[in-house]
């Protein structure tokens, strides 16, 4: 996953007009754990939550957030709760 950061910083700018903020992103890892993987901690921003679905043979089976350390060095894992109405 990459945005570059001119259409990050529009977007930014039109939900800010309407009241909104970006709080984070999401991707799938198919097959392999939620946790980031290099390319992940490489290419992430301190301020951002990140969400990782990990996907086992087509099906959603974990769902895991993680914040990248102030200094760069690695994520964190934070505290996710999924509300679900039925």
């Amino acid at each position: 996953f990459l945005i570059a950061s001119d259409d990050l910083r529009r977007v930014t700018e039109e939900l800010s007009r309407a009241g909104l903020e970006v709080l984070g992103f999401y991707h799938s890892h198919p097959d392999h754990p939620a946790i980031p993987s290099a390319f992940d901690v490489e290419h992430a921003w301190p301020w951002y939550s990140y969400v990782i679905v990990r996907v086992d043979r087509g099906q959603a089976a974990e769902l895991t957030s993680w914040e990248l350390e102030p200094d760069r060095s690695a994520m964190r894992s934070e505290f996710l709760e999924v509300f679900s109405e039925v």
